[in-house]
């Protein structure tokens, strides 16, 4: 593990079937695992690493953002337009991860990859472990991808450096070894067509 966090694949943007999403892998900084070990207790990893945990096991996080056709997603319009886009881009997440992405992972348990879950981005909680603490997604982004954050309201939100406030932020987890996660997402990135964005 790398104590300060590092980015394995930069930000890049893929157009898989769901519509097209930005992702990158990144081994995340002490402040993100907190949050990991948190959020999943049972696949808690220290800094540098474990003692007890497999050779070269490591924590990554996967930060997803999609771009709105609307602009903003930071106004409350309860049935309207803002609403329906983000119900469309929830949607748009849960297919991209549930067709493209666990289908894809290499068996776990026994194989290279040890653990996978992604978040509910309303609500914040894994959609696989059994967990009821809420992932910080703004804090991650920002940690994780030096994004600028204000505060909106009661709330705090960053801005994408290309969609602005107009971006759906969703992220997922994986641990086993880099070279393992690395082979696994680099194939999907392959798979959608990547290009920096």
């Amino acid at each position: 593990m790398v104590a300060s966090g590092s980015t394995v694949i930069p930000p890049t943007l893929l157009h898989p079937p769901s519509g097209p999403i930005e992702l990158s892998l990144h081994a995340p900084p002490r402040s993100v695992l907190k949050e990991f070990n948190h959020i999943f207790p049972e696949q808690r990893l220290e800094p540098p690493a474990n003692p007890s945990a497999p050779p070269g096991e490591e924590v990554f996080v996967i930060p997803t953002i999609q771009p709105s056709t609307v602009g903003s997603l930071l106004k409350w319009d309860v049935g309207g337009p803002i609403s329906a886009e983000k119900d469309r881009l929830l949607e748009c997440f849960f297919s991209f991860v549930q067709t493209h992405l666990i289908p894809s992972l290499p068996p776990g348990e026994s194989g290279p990859l040890l653990f996978f879950d992604y978040l509910d981005p309303c609500s914040g909680l894994p959609m696989i472990s059994d967990s009821n603490r809420i992932y910080d997604e703004v804090e991650s982004f920002c940690a994780l991808l030096s994004y600028p954050s204000s505060q909106a309201g009661g709330c705090k939100v960053f801005t994408h450096p290309r969609y602005g406030e107009g971006g759906y932020p969703a992220t997922c987890f994986v641990k086993g070894r880099r070279e393992d996660v690395e082979a696994w997402m680099g194939a999907i990135v392959r798979q959608f067509g990547s290009r920096q964005p």
